[in-house]
């Protein structure tokens, strides 16, 4: 006759097991986890995929006036579908520029979540940006306009105030805001040109004028009801940023051979490299170089566009504007984020504010040469010295997203 086990044995035969399982689960879970991940990470790309070539076939039927998004919340299209095939639980927001760059993505399926409020590429979408929801991190809200909001960024395009003076949105996340003149500033000189284009009046802003120093919708460039060029600045003197000094010489320009780019600044003279030459602490008096010497007119009370652009800043922290706030100009680079074109040297696809008056930016293209936005939207280079060209000053600011209201 055959003995079965005892309770005793069968006992500690499930004892046994269940210390295997209890060993082995958290093994057959991570491995659970981690495919589940990795699914999710891969859905992430495809999605990716699909947008930029939706993007593709889309641009071939309109003119893209903005950014592009496509949505999906809840198994619900917000408004532009995608080709896709798999899962629908997985609700997404995907944003692209008008070059076609994603600049903002966000997905989640409840169990996973994606998050990216900056330009990504495609083989940036890593399983380690992969967050678990359960880890504790902050849950995203998708929605057909993005995530809910946890800060006060705002959208490019925006108009808002500060300290009385309108700006316009450039760039912003939860920490910082970078901010676009509206308006040019009322410094430099006006000048109007006769029927022979000649020089038929100069008048030099100084503080004893009306609004001296503040954004003006006048300070634009050329006013055709007068032909007058309005609130002209030459960028800077000399040596700004190069060793090569230039001056003007008969109906040219000359310069002296340059040994590079002064070390202060970064870079070097090549295309998409352009170094900013923004320098805050050069406020030099530029004496007898705003007008060409054949023309017989000259400035000995002129300032360099850095000089005006911190007494703006100055101005706006007196007038109540936080005192951590930066002034800088608009660089090629940001010009070409929104919408110009440095191949064509134009803004024809830029946003409409963007060539709204005539303006310097701050990267240099050689030791004589700066970038600048008009108001027939051309985006070029101009001499240091020109500011018989209708070129102001359109200063940038940078102020943290939570100082705006």
């Amino acid at each position: 006759m055959k003995k079965g086990f005892t309770l005793v044995e069968l006992l500690a035969v499930i004892a046994i097991l269940a210390i295997l399982v209890i060993i082995a689960l958290p093994n057959v879970m991570g491995m659970f986890n981690t495919a589940k991940k990795n699914s999710f990470n891969t859905e992430l790309k495809t999605i990716y995929g699909a947008a930029q070539t939706a993007f593709i076939k889309d641009s071939l039927l309109e003119n893209y006036e903005g950014n592009v998004v496509y949505s999906r919340v809840n198994n619900n299209y917000c408004n532009r579908k995608l080709d896709l095939t798999g899962r629908t639980n997985l609700s997404f927001y995907i944003e692209l520029d008008r070059t076609g760059k994603v600049v903002k993505y966000y997905a989640s399926d409840n169990t996973f979540q994606f998050k990216s409020d900056s330009e990504i590429k495609k083989e940036d979408i890593t399983i380690d940006k992969v967050e678990r929801l359960s880890d504790g991190v902050d849950k995203i809200e998708i929605t057909c306009s993005g995530i809910q909001a946890s800060c006060n960024k705002k959208n490019i395009g925006d108009e808002v105030v500060v300290a009385n003076e309108p700006f316009i949105v450039v760039n912003s996340d939860c920490t910082k805001t970078i901010l676009l003149a509206k308006y040019n500033l009322y410094v430099g000189s006006n000048v109007r040109y006769n029927s022979a284009d000649d020089i038929d009046l100069i008048h030099a802003i100084t503080s004893s004028d009306t609004g001296y120093g503040m954004q003006n919708e006048n300070a634009k460039g050329y006013v055709s009801t007068s032909n007058e060029y309005i609130g002209n600045v030459a960028f800077s003197g000399k040596g700004y940023w190069d060793s090569g000094e230039c001056k003007y010489i008969g109906n040219g320009v000359e310069c002296n051979e340059s040994s590079g780019l002064l070390s202060k600044y970064n870079g070097s003279y090549s295309d998409n490299n352009y170094p900013n030459v923004y320098d805050k602490n050069y406020s030099t008096v530029l004496p007898n170089i705003i007008w060409r010497e054949d023309s017989g007119h000259t400035s000995s009370n002129d300032y360099s566009v850095s000089y005006y652009v911190e007494e703006y800043v100055n101005k706006l922290k007196s007038l109540g504007a936080p005192n951590t706030i930066e002034g800088r100009l608009l660089t090629q680079e940001e010009a070409v984020s929104l919408g110009c074109d440095s191949i064509n040297k134009n803004c024809n696809n830029a946003y409409s504010w963007v060539s709204t008056s005539s303006y310097w930016l701050s990267s240099a293209s050689s030791k004589e040469f700066i970038w600048d936005i008009d108001s027939t939207k051309k985006f070029s280079e101009n001499g240091v010295f020109s500011d018989t060209n209708s070129i102001g000053v359109r200063p940038v600011i940078e102020i943290n997203t939570s100082d705006l209201l």
